[in-house]
């Protein structure tokens, strides 16, 4: 995510992608930082945006959690 923010940006803002993350728990905090670091920077919303991006993102159902 942190290599190519521009896939990021383009699947999950521009095109309403969704996201789905599976994998250890421990991880879940570095996965949720790299998707709003990405959409700070290259979708220009800055860190503030886009943790609220990340809320409303999280709240339409658009981002999944399995973890263990």
């Amino acid at each position: 995510m942190e290599e190519r923010p521009e896939l990021i940006t383009d699947n999950l803002q521009a095109k309403g992608g969704y996201f789905y993350m599976c994998g250890p728990a421990v991880a879940t905090p570095s996965v949720q930082a790299a998707l709003k670091n990405a959409i700070a920077k290259h979708g220009k919303l800055g860190l503030s945006k886009a943790g609220t991006w990340f809320d409303e993102f999280m709240a339409a159902g658009r981002y999944s959690e399995e973890s263990y």
